[in-house]
């Protein structure tokens, strides 16, 4: 047991200053992990003050995110695991580690990651098995400076799309912490760091850590602030975004905690969803090559989560009328594993997964092992007279063209041309 130890979680949405806040913590006297254990790829996430999380932190989250196939836009996602007996001994084993290393220090330890919000219920029942107090802080970012820094550190996706985002992954944090009691979790406004010290002071203190709080001040480099957003900034923006924004910054400001989601939450996520599906369905109709874009990979996704029952029946109906009874798929990844549960029960067989190693490596406990056995094309030495659906989607005009020379060319099938077509 832990009894002298605490730990601090970060959450907020990616680009909302998660890595700054990391940062203010490990200068309060949290430790995050040594150096080379800590992602830091500044290169490809274009941020050179990014104070990145533990690799192993990041592997767990990322399976933890392919196991449970979220659908975004809905509030109806389970904060809690599928696979319990795998992910949970994991949780508490990096705990432990953690912990074990600071015991004797007098200090305590932080963890972030971006994705950990998608199971913080078991998390938490991973500390408290533990005895470990741990402690949320939650950072949240102005919509549009959120969509900017989305757009700067490289994100394929449009401003509208990215201002929902910001919205879902607010709410079902807040879902999360109005779970809690008040004093386990801390609400920060990214823009007051740049405004006041009030912040680190509200830091430290739900961290008990008032005596380090100088050593915390100098952290906040001005320069991380591109914008000074208002709600006068940009009328356009869709009221529900500016009011869940309105309603976060009130709670910071008066630190009242979360009892309740911002007015008509369901509603407006169900609304950003539909308007989702029509987007993506008209960018495919005017340019058929947005079809290759990581939006659609998003879209396929979520047109399997709300429509799944209209692709089962395209798929029979499909497949029955040009007599195939038994198909490949290939790819392994979430797209590979709702493609594999809607064939199944459109009565499909199955005749094998295939990818590349480096898919099968990125999964290594989501949606592979719920698929059985993958082979590798590497492992292929013949060409194969099956057909084939294509479930990569970033990219896949250029896919298609490899799978010629493993797969009956005649039979190579686009899941997102399938997608596409089932739905308009």
């Amino acid at each position: 047991m832990n009894d002298n130890v605490m730990a601090a979680v970060v959450l907020g949405a990616p680009r909302s200053g998660t890595s700054m806040l990391t940062n203010i913590t490990t200068a309060l006297g949290l430790y995050a992990g040594e150096k080379d254990e800590l992602f830091w790829d500044s290169d490809f996430y274009s941020n050179e003050k990014g104070f990145f999380e533990l690799l192993e932190l990041r592997d767990l989250s990322k399976s933890i995110q392919s196991e449970r196939h979220m659908l975004m836009m809905s509030l109806d996602d389970k904060l809690e695991l599928i696979d319990e007996s795998v992910h949970q001994s994991l949780m508490e084993q990096l705990i432990v580690k953690m912990a074990d290393r600071v015991k004797n220090m007098g200090n305590g330890f932080v963890m972030k990651e971006v994705r950990m919000y998608l199971a913080m219920p078991a998390w938490d029942k991973a500390f408290k098995s533990q005895n470990i107090d741990r402690k949320i802080l939650f950072i949240f970012r102005h919509p549009e400076e959120f969509a900017g820094s989305q757009a700067r550190s490289g994100g394929h996706y449009d401003k509208d799309w990215s201002l929902k985002v910001w919205y879902y992954k607010n709410a079902m944090m807040i879902k999360y912490l109005m779970t809690l009691e008040p004093s386990e979790y801390v609400i920060l406004d990214h823009k007051m760091f740049f405004e006041s010290d009030d912040n680190i002071r509200k830091i430290a203190k739900v961290l008990n850590r008032e005596d380090r709080e100088q050593d915390a001040l100098g952290i906040v480099d001005s320069g991380l602030r591109h914008n000074n957003y208002s709600r006068e900034a940009n009328p356009t923006i869709d009221k529900g975004i500016l009011d869940m924004y309105d309603f976060l910054v009130h709670h910071a400001e008066t630190n009242e905690p979360f009892k309740e989601l911002p007015p008509d939450c369901y509603n407006n996520l169900k609304r950003y969803s539909d308007e989702f599906h029509r987007n993506v369905v008209s960018r495919i109709a005017k340019d058929s090559s947005f079809k290759n874009d990581v939006m659609c990979k998003e879209w396929s996704n979520h047109v399997f989560r709300t429509r799944f029952d209209i692709v089962k029946d395209y798929f029979k109906s499909f497949f029955n009328e040009k007599g195939i009874s038994d198909i490949a798929i290939y790819g392994c990844g979430s797209t590979a594993y709702y493609t594999y549960n809607a064939l199944k029960k459109a009565g499909i067989n199955i005749a094998g997964v295939y990818a590349n190693s480096y898919d099968r490596e990125l999964d290594p406990l989501g949606a592979v092992k719920h698929m059985g056995n993958v082979t590798l094309l590497s492992e292929v030495n013949e060409k194969l007279d099956i057909p084939v659906i294509n479930t990569i989607v970033q990219g896949a005009d250029k896919v298609n063209s490899s799978l010629l020379e493993y797969f009956d060319g005649d039979g190579i099938f686009p899941l997102i041309d399938m997608i596409y077509d089932a739905t308009i």
